[in-house]
């Protein structure tokens, strides 16, 4: 790892941690064909699993999504979140 791969991911680790998991589109993309859980603007859907095909964000059925993305998070990362969700709903540790 070059001290820009290690600095790269100090930046994205930051990012990600300051956001809640969330990642802006403006300011970083996941590689394409990588299933991601993405953000939209969407009031009725604003939540989807996909990914980028190009230029395009695409749902799991690979239907276009029309709406404004406005932040994404690797699988992983959500996975991470729903976990503490779940934890805390079950009244945490005892």
């Amino acid at each position: 790892m070059s001290f820009g791969d290690s600095k790269k991911e100090a930046s994205y680790e930051w990012n990600q941690r300051a956001s809640g998991g969330w990642i802006s589109p403006t300011s970083s993309l996941p590689d394409n064909d990588i299933c991601v859980l993405i953000r939209t603007k969407c009031e009725e859907w604003p939540l989807a699993l996909g990914w980028r095909d190009g230029d395009v964000w695409r749902e799991l059925s690979s239907d276009e999504i029309d709406s404004e993305v406005t932040g994404w998070m690797h699988m992983d990362d959500a996975a991470g979140i729903l976990d503490t969700v779940a934890f805390a709903r079950k009244g945490g540790a005892k």
